[in-house]
């Protein structure tokens, strides 16, 4: 029988830049997202919103 033994740490690098009040544009991997609010709230609607980031 194996036996796998999952890791209890990882580690990840992100990086982020705002490039509006309302934009941030986050990089993880080589793999960029947009961040921004709707147009209703000051953004762009470019990308999800920060509340939808946690869905």
């Amino acid at each position: 029988m194996t036996v796998v033994k999952e890791k209890t740490t990882i580690k990840m690098r992100m990086q982020g830049i705002a490039a509006s009040h309302s934009r941030t544009d986050v990089s993880i991997r080589g793999l960029t997202k947009i961040i921004d609010e709707p147009v209703e709230r000051g953004g762009t609607n470019l990308g999800m919103s920060p509340t939808e980031t946690f869905a």
